[in-house]
C-alpha cells in the first residue's frame, strides 16, 4: 500500500514538501551551532565544518524541496519541486543538483584535509600543494556534469526512444511534468560518474587513515604541544566527525545499491526507489546535523539550554570556552 501510495508523482511530491518544512529548521540550527556555538579552540575547523554542514543542506532542500526528482529510469525523469514550477529548465535543475551532489563529498573530503593539515602536515610540503588540490576537486565536481547538460537529446525524439524500450514509463508522462531523458546513450555518463565519486571515495579514506595513523604514531608528541583538553577536544572532534560523515557517506551509496538489487525482491520498483531514492536520501543531512549536535558537546549543551533543560557542570579552559561536561 505505502509503495503504490509512493509511485503517485502527488503523494510523493507532498511527501517531499512536509520533509522540507521539518528540516529546514534543523538545518538553520545547525548552522547557527556552528556558526556561533563552535568552541574557541576549534576555531579551526569551524568553516570547513560550516561548508560540510551547507552542501549538506543544499543537497537535502533541493531533493525534497526545490527540484524534487521523480526519478522513473536511470537518468529519466521530471523535477515536481518549487523551480521547477516557477519555469526554471530542467536540464539546468539536473546540472545543478549534479553539481551539489558532487560538492557534498567535496566538501567533506575538505574538512578532513583540513584536520589532517592543522595536526600534522602544516609544516611539510603540503601547505603548497593543498590549494592546488583542492581546486582540481572543485573544478571537477562542476565541471563532469557539464557535458551531459551540454549533451541533452532533443526531448521528442529522447522520449520516443525511452518509451519504447520501457513502455511503462509513459504512466509517468505527466502533462504539466513531460518526462525529461538525460542522455539515450547511458554508458558513459555512468562511467564517468562511478570514477568521478571513486576518486572522492579514495581522497576520503585516505585522509581518514592518514590522520588515524599519525594520530597513534604521535600521540605523546601531540600531547606535549598543545594542552591535554584541547588534544582530547580535538580526537573527540575527529571520532565524531568519523559517525557523522558516515551518514551522508552511506545513504549517497543507497542509488547503486537500489540499482542493483531492489528489482531482484521488489515488484513495484518505482515506489521503492521513490521511497529509498529520493525520500531517504532528502533525509540525509537532518540525521547527520542532528548527529553532529549530539555529538558536539557544545552544540549538545546549546539545545539543551534552549529547551530549558538543566545541564551538567560546565568546565572553562582559560580562553572561557566551554569544553567538557
Amino acid at each position: 500500500m505505502l509503495l503504490e501510495a509512493l509511485s503517485s508523482p502527488y503523494t510523493y511530491s507532498t511527501i517531499l514538501f512536509i520533509i522540507a518544512g521539518l528540516s529546514f529548521p534543523i538545518h538553520l540550527f545547525g548552522g547557527y551551532c556552528i556558526l556561533v556555538k563552535t568552541p574557541e579552540v576549534m576555531k579551526s575547523v569551524k568553516w570547513s565544518l560550516f561548508n560540510v554542514h551547507m552542501w549538506t543542506s543544499f543537497l537535502d532542500l533541493s531533493m525534497s524541496f526545490f527540484a524534487q526528482p521523480f526519478i522513473s529510469a536511470p537518468f529519466t525523469g521530471f523535477p515536481m519541486g518549487v523551480l521547477h514550477r516557477i519555469g526554471v529548465e530542467t536540464d539546468l535543475l539536473c546540472y545543478v543538483c549534479s553539481v551539489i551532489s558532487y560538492l557534498m563529498p567535496v566538501s567533506i573530503i575538505g574538512m578532513f584535509e583540513n584536520r589532517f593539515f592543522i595536526l600534522f602536515a602544516h609544516k611539510t610540503f603540503w601547505r603548497f600543494a593543498r590549494h592546488p588540490f583542492r581546486l582540481i576537486d572543485y573544478l571537477l565536481a562542476i565541471l563532469i556534469p557539464l557535458p551531459v547538460y551540454l549533451g541533452t537529446p532533443e526531448q521528442e525524439y529522447a522520449r520516443n526512444v525511452t518509451f519504447e524500450q520501457n513502455p511503462g514509463l509513459m504512466l509517468y508522462n505527466i502533462p504539466e511534468s513531460p518526462m525529461f531523458v538525460v542522455a539515450i546513450e547511458k554508458t558513459w555518463i555512468r562511467i564517468r560518474h562511478l570514477m568521478l565519486f571513486s576518486k572522492f571515495l579514495i581522497q576520503l579514506l585516505v585522509f581518514v587513515v592518514l590522520i588515524r595513523w599519525n594520530m597513534n604514531k604521535s600521540i605523546s608528541e601531540i600531547k606535549s604541544m598543545v594542552s591535554k583538553n584541547t588534544f582530547r577536544m580535538h580526537k573527540s572532534f575527529v571520532r565524531s566527525l568519523n559517525f557523522q560523515v558516515a551518514i551522508p557517506l552511506f545513504i549517497v551509496c543507497i542509488p547503486f545499491m537500489v540499482n542493483v538489487f531492489i528489482p531482484m525482491f521488489s515488484t513495484d520498483l518505482q515506489g521503492t526507489t521513490n521511497l529509498i531514492c529520493i525520500i531517504i536520501i532528502s533525509m540525509h543531512g537532518v540525521l547527520s546535523t542532528l548527529v553532529m549536535v549530539h555529538l558536539q558537546k557544545a552544540y549538545h549543551v546549546e539545545i539543551l539550554r534552549i529547551f530549558g533543560c538543566k545541564t551538567a557542570k560546565i568546565e572553562k579552559n582559560v580562553g572561557g570556552v566551554v569544553a567538557t561536561l
